[in-house]
Parts: C-alpha cells; sequence; structure tokens
C-alpha cells in the first residue's frame, strides 16, 4: 500500500486489490484519496469529468499496483493489460489537464488585432 499526504498534511492510503471475475478492469479495485471502487469505474468517472484527475495520484497508484502484483498468480495475468491500458488513458487526461490551455481568440472581451491600427 503506498501512501500519499494532501496538502492539508494528511497521509491518504493507496490500495490496489484483486477480485474474483473474467473482466479486469473490472474486478481490480483501487483506492485513492477521493475513490474507492473498481479501476474502470474511476477512468469513467474522470472521462465524465465527474472526478478531477488532477486529485488522482497516479504515481501512488502505480506503486499500490505494483504491490499488489507481487501477490497476483500467474494465471491471472491478463490484470497487467489492463491497468496499462487504463493507466496510460489516465496519464493522457492528466497530462492534458495540467497543460497550460490557449487563449480564445474568439472569447468576448479579448482583443483580437488583424493588422495595424487604422488611427495610428
Amino acid at each position: 500500500m503506498a501512501l500519499e499526504t494532501t496538502a492539508a498534511g494528511d497521509v491518504q492510503p493507496t490500495a490496489v486489490t484483486f477480485g474474483e471475475g473474467r473482466r479486469p478492469e473490472a474486478t481490480t479495485r483501487v483506492q485513492v484519496a477521493e475513490f474507492e471502487g473498481p479501476l474502470a469505474l474511476l477512468l469513467a468517472l474522470i472521462e465524465a469529468r465527474q472526478l478531477d484527475i488532477l486529485t488522482v495520484p497516479l504515481g501512488a497508484l502505480a506503486d499500490a499496483y505494483l504491490d499488489a502484483l507481487s501477490t497476483l498468480d500467474s494465471d491471472r495475468l491478463g490484470h497487467v493489460s489492463s491497468f496499462v491500458a487504463i493507466a496510460s488513458q489516465l496519464i493522457l487526461i492528466k497530462s492534458r489537464a495540467m497543460l497550460p490551455r490557449r487563449p480564445d481568440p474568439g472569447a468576448p472581451g479579448d482583443l483580437v488585432e488583424d493588422g495595424p491600427d487604422p488611427e495610428a
């Protein structure tokens, strides 16, 4: 289990467990500061913008996953590809959320210069 420290100094556990079932993305359960449930649901909530990706500690989640992976039987390695697929989507979403946004040139209140000032 990995630990994530919040801005308030509280320590939040980050954990990954594997359940029984045919679909690894639905039976891999994660616990982070603001969410506890199936890994696929975490991704769905983030994609639906019901959970802020910036509050999900992906590094701690990956560490917890690697810890849990060491206990996994070799016949259940479908969990590996499922986690990698979902984790890569989470990384992409988080990296896009962290990039600065370009200003919208057509937004009201913005001055758009098309050329030299005719009054100059």
